[in-house]
């Protein structure tokens, strides 16, 4: 199990990645997740890559200041449940046929991190 300034760390590396990604070339988001390109989902598209710097940023800002277990237990519970609902929500989208199966990175990456999380929310000292 990483700790928590570890796992702070990737999380806000795959968080800025994918910003800078999904508002670069929308067309690549596009294309990986099997959805007609359009102007509207571009501008979708690129709002959920700016939503995506909220969490990189906090969680880069917060590796080695959240010391405390009130808080790291706090921001813990957050990415979980988040993490969580994002591959419960990719899973469904697939199988309602909405997505390609490259939707299967994604959920394979947020079903880790959603374990992660919820490793360090049990214990928040790491």
């Amino acid at each position: 199990m990483p700790s928590f300034p570890l796992l702070s760390r990737i999380t806000a590396g795959i968080c800025f990645a994918l910003a800078a990604a999904i508002f670069i070339a929308p067309p690549l988001f596009f294309w990986l997740f099997h959805l007609d390109p359009s102007v509207t989902g571009a501008v979708m598209a690129r709002r959920a890559a700016v939503l995506f710097l909220a969490p990189a940023l906090l969680l880069w800002g917060l590796k080695d200041i959240a010391r405390s277990d009130v808080a790291r237990s706090a921001i813990a519970r957050a990415m979980a449940v988040t993490m969580l609902a994002l591959a419960l929500l990719g899973l469904s989208e697939f199988a309602l046929g909405r997505v390609g199966p490259g939707i299967g990175l994604a959920v394979i990456t947020e079903a880790a991190l959603f374990w992660l999380w919820y490793g360090l929310m049990k214990d928040p000292q790491r």
